[in-house]
C-alpha cells in the first residue's frame, strides 16, 4: 500500500473566495439593515410630531383658542392667547427634537423671514404656506400645512 506523505495545510483559493464572498453578503446586508433603522427613526419622529400637532390643533378647536407653536432647536412648544398677551400652554407638554434631528419651519408667506412660530387657528388649522422640515445628515421629511389629522 503507497501512503501519500503530503499533509494538506491551509486553504485553497476556491475557499478563500467563497468566505469572502460569504463576507460581504453579510456586511452589505448589516449596512442595509443599519440604513433602513436610521430612516424608520425619522419617519417616527415625523409621526409622533403630527400627533402632537393634531393633538393641538383639536384642542384649539375644543376650546376655542388659538395657539402658537414655537420652533426651536431643540423643542416644539405651545403658547395660547390669554389677556392678550401669550403664554405657555401647561397643559400641552412641549415636543422635544431628538439630538440628532434639525427641524426647521418654512413659509411661503415669510418671503425669507425666519419667523421661528406659527399659529393654530381655533379651527384647528396649520397655515396651508406653512411646512415643518424634519431632517438628519442628507434625509429630509416634510409635514405641510393644512388640516391636523
Amino acid at each position: 500500500m503507497i501512503r501519500s506523505s503530503k499533509i494538506q495545510q491551509g486553504f485553497t483559493l476556491i475557499e478563500l473566495m467563497i468566505g469572502v464572498v460569504i463576507l460581504a453578503l453579510l456586511i452589505s446586508l448589516v449596512s442595509f439593515g443599519l440604513g433602513r433603522i436610521v430612516n424608520q427613526d425619522l419617519k417616527n419622529t415625523q409621526a409622533e410630531l403630527k400627533v402632537w400637532l393634531a393633538e393641538l390643533g383639536q384642542a384649539a378647536v375644543i376650546l376655542n383658542q388659538s395657539y402658537k407653536v414655537n420652533v426651536n432647536q431643540d423643542l416644539l412648544s405651545a403658547s395660547h392667547l390669554a389677556e392678550g398677551l401669550w403664554k405657555n400652554d401647561v397643559s400641552q407638554l412641549p415636543f422635544k427634537i431628538p439630538s440628532d434631528v434639525t427641524i426647521q419651519l418654512r413659509s411661503d408667506a415669510l418671503n425669507g423671514n425666519s419667523n421661528s412660530y406659527f399659529i393654530i387657528d381655533n379651527t384647528g388649522v396649520m397655515p396651508n404656506q406653512m411646512s415643518l422640515i424634519i431632517a438628519r445628515d442628507d434625509e429630509r421629511l416634510v409635514i405641510e400645512g393644512g388640516l391636523l389629522d
